[in-house]
């Protein structure tokens, strides 16, 4: 049996995000995709993320990163990775900023 999972749209401000964060289980959701936006400022601190909203369950199952794999995107690409372990994230859906 496969988790529902909800993908984010980007929010407006701090109140729509606690909104879908607080929600998105009453929707029937098991988890929840984070865009960027909604996690960035926690990268410096991941532990702040979980002391907010570790205790919903499926909070950041999976997340959204981009860039073009330059020294800064890729020094960017491990704060996610440090803050998808401290968050319990399953999948990280990594956007290239590279054209065809």
């Amino acid at each position: 049996m496969g988790i529902k999972l909800a993908f984010s749209r980007p929010t407006a401000d701090a109140e729509e995000q606690k909104l879908l964060f607080r929600e998105f289980h009453k929707e029937g959701y098991d988890g929840l995709q984070l865009k960027s936006g909604q996690y960035a400022a926690f990268l410096e601190e991941p532990a702040r993320f979980t002391a907010e909203w570790g205790e919903l369950p499926g909070i950041a199952s999976a997340l959204i990163a981009g860039g073009r794999l330059e020294e800064a995107d890729i020094e960017q690409l491990r704060k996610v990775f440090s803050f998808a372990a401290h968050a319990g994230t399953e999948l990280i859906v990594y956007c290239h900023g590279i054209g065809r």
